[in-house]
Order: structure tokens, then sequence, then C-alpha cells
């Protein structure tokens, strides 16, 4: 059954149509065979299983199959609450999810049509080729072939009709698609740095324990405070103090690895989460962003006056087996503690960091 579900994801790849058709017929075969009801909900399930755009839905899915589970609507609404369940915030995304389930009611409509049209297309030329064998002058021979060229032509027009119907759905669904992932990443998003929120590392950090559990695959913590960020706040403002908490962020951003996520902690706190990350890897890309903050001059943006050096602290902890987010959490904590009783501007690690020795 796994074979089959990961062989349906995959085709259909060299097919001539829109990719964006492609995807959403695969995620529609699949509810089809498996009695799933379309729906909003069900569909984001879907694509983004055949789509191979949310890793940890995919791996939940193929783990409920190798376990021998029901994958059905149930199973789906299981998936929906546990995977997407924070894009239900505004009254947006609901409506939004609405029109993405019609817009799919129309794209089977369509595509339910074509299939009319090819069956009676087939009739046509079953039973043309039936009379061919039956008869022998030139005037009935001539008279299947009209009704042939008739056949033909409209079928061709019904195709046109149904090519510009299906083309103005999928253009419609990924522009509602884009309106769903731009409303899901505010209501994830800091408003000041651009970086995750709060709810969206809490939500991320229980996703990644688990993969990490379930895959035997490293992953890391850390988290970062602006060294005496009150006083600077205090002397120079909030604005410029503000300027301060988002250069820190682009700074941890631009140091990040493609599957890391930076989210703002609290005030002038900052977490990384690394994924499939040893630990003295984390320390080194760490040691990057702290030393990137170290040599950094910044200017007062109202009047272009010296700021000085901004530094951080740093403390990053290694997922133990069995470990739950809150001591995950706490021992990261403990370390950034450490780095500011130890004179902050410095990464502190849960213990000493070592690569791995060549084998």
């Amino acid at each position: 059954m796994l074979a089959a579900l990961r062989s349906q994801k995959v085709a259909g790849t060299h097919m001539t149509q829109d990719p964006i058709y492609a995807r959403a017929r695969r995620a529609i075969d699949t509810m089809e065979e498996r009695g799933i009801p379309p729906s909003s909900s069900h569909y984001e399930v879907w694509l983004a299983y055949h789509t191979g755009e949310r890793p940890d839905v995919s791996a939940a899915v193929d783990d409920l199959v190798a376990t021998g589970q029901a994958v059905d609507a149930a199973a789906s609404d299981g998936l929906h609450q546990r995977f997407f369940s924070t894009a239900r915030y505004t009254t947006e995304v609901i409506l939004t999810g609405a029109r993405i389930a019609d817009g799919m009611v129309n794209l089977i409509q369509a595509l339910q049509e074509a299939a009319s049209g090819a069956r009676d297309y087939n009739e046509v030329m079953a039973k043309a080729q039936v009379d061919l064998a039956a008869i022998g002058g030139p005037e009935p021979v001539a008279a299947i072939l009209r009704g042939l060229i008739d056949a033909t032509h409209t079928f061709a027009s019904r195709n046109s009709e149904l090519e510009t119907k299906v083309n103005q759905t999928t253009r419609e669904i990924e522009q509602l698609r884009s309106s769903l992932d731009k409303v899901r990443m505010e209501a994830f998003t800091d408003a000041l740095t651009g970086a995750a929120n709060r709810k969206f590392f809490d939500e991320t950090l229980r996703l990644r324990i688990a993969e990490s559990t379930s895959q035997g695959t490293p992953m890391c913590l850390a988290l970062c405070d602006i060294d005496h960020f009150k006083s600077f706040n205090d002397t120079w403002g909030h604005q410029t103090g503000d300027q301060v908490i988002k250069f820190t962020a682009a700074t941890l951003q631009r140091f990040a690895k493609g599957d890391y996520l930076v989210a703002r902690y609290g005030g002038e706190e900052f977490a990384v989460i690394m994924p499939r990350t040893e630990l003295w890897e984390a320390f080194n890309v760490l040691e990057q962003a702290r030393f990137a903050m170290e040599t950094k001059k910044l200017l007062r943006r109202s009047t272009r006056e010296d700021l000085g050096g901004i530094t951080a602290s740093f403390g990053v902890a290694l997922l133990q087996p069995g470990e739950s987010a809150d001591t995950l959490i706490e021992r990261a904590d403990k370390c950034l503690y450490a780095s500011k009783r130890d004179g902050r501007n410095r990464v502190t690690p849960d213990r000493a960091p070592r690569a791995r020795s060549a084998a």
C-alpha cells in the first residue's frame, strides 16, 4: 500500500498539463480512491503529501500506512488537526479554504465532462468501424465519414472549452493557495523581525522533536539573548532598540541553514531550532553568527550616530532520547545563563562539542 501511494506521488510528473493541475489531480485521485470526502482541509493534507512540501505530513502518512492503520477521512481530519490546525486563526483563512474546495468541485466536474465527451466520441468511432466493415458502396462510406468529421469537430470544440475551464480553475486554485499561505505566514511571523513567532516556534519544536525521535537524527536547540539590551534601550530609545532586534534576527537567519527555524522567543531573546544537526555543527554556526554581530558596527538610523558593537550570548543543547520540549528548552536556557554568568558574548553548549572522527 505504501509503495502504491509513493508511486502515485511521482505519477504524472511528465504530464504536459500545468504542474499545478498535475499535483491537484494526484491529491484528488488519492481522496477518491480512499473514499475521503472533498473538503479544503482534506485537500490541503493530500496536496502537501503529493508535493512533498511538508516532509512532516509525508512522514506521518507513510507511518500510518506502514503500521497498517486506516488512511481514511478520519485519519485525514486527524492529520489536518495535527499539522494545519494553526491555519484556522482568521475568518479569511476559513473563507479561502472554502473557496479552494469550490474550485476543486469545479475542476472535478470539468474532468467528468471530459470523460463523458471521450466516451461519446469512442462510441461514434466504434460504430463507424462496425458500419464500414459491413458495407461496400461509396455513398454509405461517405456518409459515415461525414458523421466522423462532425463528431470530431464537436469533440474538439468540447475539448477546447474544457481546456480553458481547467486552466482557469487551476489558476484560481493556485491564487487561493497563495492567499492561504500568506495568511498562515502572517499568523506565524513576528511582525517586527520577520522571524517565526512564539506560536510557530512551539509547534515546530514539537514536530522536530518527533521527527528526530522517529528518524534517529540529531537535533539542537539554541537560545540567544542580546547583551545589556535594557540599558541600550534606555539610552537610545525603543526605535533604535527595535533596529538592534531586527539586526540580530537578520544575522541569525543569514547563518541558519535551509531547514533551521529562527524564532523571536521573547523581547530581545531568540531561539533557533536546528534539525539534523550535531552539537559541534550547531556550535560552529552560532559562533559564526556571534562573531558577525560582534564585529558589526551599527549606526543609529535617525541620526547616523555610532551605536558601537552589539553582542549576544548563546546557549545550545542537543536533544536527548525521550526528552520533552520543555526539558530541552530548560537545558538550553541553563546554557544561555552560563554564557551570561561567564562574561557574555559567547556560545555555551550543554557539553563539549566534538566533531565526528573520520571513518
